[in-house]
């Protein structure tokens, strides 16, 4: 499962609460409980989470979960005269052999709802710094 690190701000008493819960036995520890609290608001909210997504933009292609594009795959896609919008939600990955003048070709705007990996140039164009 690929994994990213983020940090959390958490007032004392609220994390006094969560130690007392693992020193309780509820959770093996900090990380168990914040995960365990997120997928519980991330199931709670999945009906809005599914419908955000339904009322997305009609001409933008969505991929959930990991998108790799590599220079090879725009290639291919600029050869079919293919151009995408594209919005991710969880990873978007742009290989290094990728210019910007074939992303600005194929991939006319981006949108990451989650994190992404790609060059700094890629980066700044598509304003996601």
């Amino acid at each position: 499962m690929n994994t990213e690190k983020i940090s959390v701000n958490v007032n004392i008493v609220d994390l006094g609460k969560i130690d007392l819960l693992i020193d309780q036995g509820l959770y093996t520890n900090k990380t168990d409980f914040f995960t365990r609290a997120i997928s519980g608001e991330l199931n709670k909210n999945e009906a809005f989470i599914s419908q955000a997504i339904k009322e997305m933009d009609p001409d933008v292609h969505i991929q959930i979960g990991k998108a790799v594009y590599s220079a090879e795959k725009l290639m291919k896609m600029k050869a079919a005269n293919l151009s995408n919008k594209l919005y991710v939600i969880g990873r978007l990955v742009i290989e290094p052999d990728v210019s910007l003048e074939l992303a600005k070709a194929t991939l006319p705007g981006i949108r990451v709802f989650g994190s992404c990996k790609m060059s700094a140039e890629l980066m700044e164009y598509y304003n996601l710094g």
